[in-house]
């Protein structure tokens, strides 16, 4: 017998119909309780994202109270800002200033005789450019101690006005070379890189072009001296003079080398930018910026309350309307909201002793836990205890030694006063010379450097100098000596790349060399040296510095150069000691703010291991096991439909031939004798 394969066609019943609905009422309860759960977990995984945001916004309101120097802020303004700006930082004190400019700086500018071609050969040789200034009362060329004279060479491939050029721009050394056409020709142009008498130029010439190094021919015709005794011998045409800027300052008168002077005033920066009529002054006021700490303030206030308004929205219940945040009761929640609120409740204690909080300047907390801001109480206190202020809400330090300074703390530093002593001060390396015989009677007979005593090398903080070379000159005084010294120590390319550098001074007879840098790892070794004897300098080793030794709160603290590290209950507090003693250095007195201490707690809350991100990990981890169930669900109804339409199928071909044997029956019962049909 043929089996039938269409399903319900022996039985005459809907077997995918009725398969599908069995397999749907399998599914349901299960897709329905998975949806739940999956809406449930992603309502409070949006949750939590919606608290890390509400915490992330509020941090950001900290931060700037949670700095000492946003108390201490300033604001600068000038009446005629075409003449003057400025601008201030948080170690400037309010006042008032009177300023008036004579002049501005100006950087030197020296221009070459016109030539028809920029191609055309000038000639060779060196070209020896040196900074400073000429002083009429000593009639001679004082060097810039800060920079040393650079020395470029042209040969017969950069020859021309275009090749020097070019070749003094690539020596880079702070003078920049330009082309310029007057109308007459081509000129070359030497400008100084920056303003100030003391940067003015003075170029000598190597001429191999003819037998002299002063004549207007060959490459002489560069040379510059601004001895006008030399003025025969000098070919460059100044066409602007170095100087420095002049002005007073209620009535003070004060020079600068730039016209961005900011040592005038104390924590101001003045940018000149044109003279004063005689008589007419530009008033500069200082004051404090008490705008930004409003404003500061207002702004923690207001996010503060947002953060409530969100711990709210998620953990509270809305008995009206039968709904419940999606924290509610959430352990998490509870330990952000308790937390904060003991912080913002907390009080600080001053050096002098006194007990402050955020209500002594007008910030309360009302009945529905936000935090309400008395703005006249605010302003009295900016006005009246800025001070107080630091204290409430930022991470400070006060020293009673005004040589000891607080630079930083660290998170684990606690507040508390502690007693700082020394044991060592921080001392620089330095190589001492010896007197003698060529430096004692410099004022009566100059000490000439020539090519026998002008070459030395030298290793300053364990980084070598290379060939240091002295210009070769006579010199009047051992200021002038120890100056050239410097300068060109200074300018080793090698020491520069390193940050190292030296002071050298000339005291008794004597010249004395030491490192800029203070502490241990200070050292200065001359290696080698031509001309010892004249010098008073030899081939050896000076003593080295020493790094400051002492302790904070009476627990050793760490040291490097000039500044010490706490350890302890001090942990992470740096202090730099700039002058005095050892001994009894006073104390240091550390308070940690509120926006502080809130800054920190957020962070805790924030980062990536945090009791928020282990609820967010375990929530995201609930929905792939509920997509694992899904799925798992899924394969197990495949098999229930593959199973139930084998079984109907089975059931139907079964009902199709129990049919097909009752037709052959009745057929057969039909065709038997003696039976009798009914009609």
């Amino acid at each position: 017998m043929a089996s039938i394969s269409t399903a319900g066609i022996g039985s005459g019943i809907d077997i995918p119909g009725l398969v599908t609905s069995l397999v749907e009422a399998e599914r349901t309860p299960a897709e329905t309780r998975f949806d739940k759960q999956e809406v449930d977990l992603q309502a409070k995984l949006s949750a939590y994202g919606s608290l890390k945001s509400a915490l992330s916004s509020f941090q950001g309101s900290l931060s700037q109270l949670k700095f000492a120097s946003t108390f201490n802020d300033v604001t600068a303004n000038s009446s005629d800002e075409d003449i003057a700006t400025a601008s201030g930082s948080s170690i400037a004190k309010p006042g008032n200033y009177a300023l008036e400019v004579t002049n501005l700086a100006q950087a030197q500018s020296l221009s070459s005789a016109s030539h028809t071609e920029t191609t055309s050969p000038i000639g060779t040789g060196t070209l020896s450019f040196s900074f400073g200034h000429f002083d009429a009362d000593s009639n001679s060329f004082i060097g810039n101690t800060d920079k040393s004279t650079k020395t470029v060479t042209i040969d017969s491939d950069d020859n021309s006005l275009q090749g020097i050029r070019d070749a003094v721009n690539a020596a880079d050394f702070g003078v920049t070379a330009s082309l310029v056409n007057d109308g007459s020709g081509f000129k070359l142009i030497f400008t100084s890189d920056e303003t100030g008498k003391e940067n003015g130029l003075k170029i000598s010439v190597s001429d191999l072009s003819d037998a002299s190094n002063t004549d207007n021919s060959g490459l002489s015709q560069l040379a510059f001296d601004p001895d006008p005794a030399a003025a025969a011998n000098s070919h460059m045409n100044e066409n602007m003079a170095a100087k420095d800027a002049l002005f007073t300052l209620n009535g003070l008168s004060i020079t600068s080398a730039s016209n961005n002077v900011n040592s005038a005033i104390p924590g101001v920066t003045l940018n000149l930018k044109g003279a004063t009529s005689p008589g007419s002054p530009v008033n500069l006021s200082i004051a404090k910026n008490d705008a930004k700490i409003t404003e500061a303030v207002t702004g923690f206030t207001e996010k503060f309350n947002e953060l409530v308004d969100t711990l709210k929205q998620l953990s509270s219940y809305d008995s009206a309307n039968n709904q419940a945040g999606p924290l509610l009761g959430d352990s998490a929640v509870r330990s952000v909201e308790s937390q904060l609120r003991k912080m913002i409740a907390s009080s600080s204690r001053g050096a002098d002793g006194n007990i402050s909080s955020i209500a002594t300047i007008g910030i309360t907390t009302d009945r529905s836990g936000k935090l309400s801001l008395d703005s006249r109480r605010l302003q009295a206190a900016i006005t009246d205890t800025p001070e107080i202020l630091t204290q409430i809400f930022s991470a400070s330090g006060t020293t009673s030694d005004s040589q000891v300074n607080f630079i930083t703390s660290s998170k684990e530093t606690e507040t508390d006063q502690y007693n700082i002593n020394l044991e060592v001060m921080a001392s620089r390396g330095v190589l001492d010379g010896s007197a003698a015989a060529a430096l004692s009677d410099l004022a009566g007979t100059p000490l000439t450097i020539d090519a026998s005593n002008d070459t030395f090398s030298i290793i300053i903080d364990g980084v070598g100098s290379g060939d240091i070379n002295l210009t070769q000159k006579s010199y009047n005084s051992g200021a002038d000596l120890a100056a050239e010294i410097q300068a060109q120590i200074n300018a080793s390319d090698s020491l520069k790349n390193n940050g190292a550098s030296v002071l050298v001074n000339f005291a008794d007879g004597k010249l004395q060399i030491a490192s800029a840098l203070y502490g241990d790892k200070s050292t200065v070794e001359i290696t080698s040296i031509e001309g010892a004897t004249e010098l008073g300098l030899s081939i050896g080793i000076g003593t080295p510095g020493t790094d400051v030794k002492g302790s904070i709160g009476g627990q050793e603290a760490d040291s490097l150069g000039t500044v010490l590290t706490g350890r302890g209950k001090a942990a992470g507090m740096i202090l730099e000691f700039s002058g005095g003693s050892a001994g009894n250095r006073g104390s240091v007195f550390f308070n940690r703010g509120i926006a502080d201490q809130l800054d920190s707690l957020i962070s805790n809350y924030l980062q990536a291991d945090s009791l928020i991100d282990a609820r967010t990990d375990g929530l995201n981890t609930g929905i792939e096991n509920i997509n694992k169930q899904r799925a798992a669900l899924n394969t197990k109804l495949d098999t229930l439909e593959a199973r139930l339409f084998r079984q109907f199928n089975a059931m139907d071909q079964i009902v199709a031939q129990l049919q097909s044997t009752g037709s052959f029956l009745e057929q057969q019962l039909k065709n038997l004798p003696g039976v009798v049909r009914e009609k």
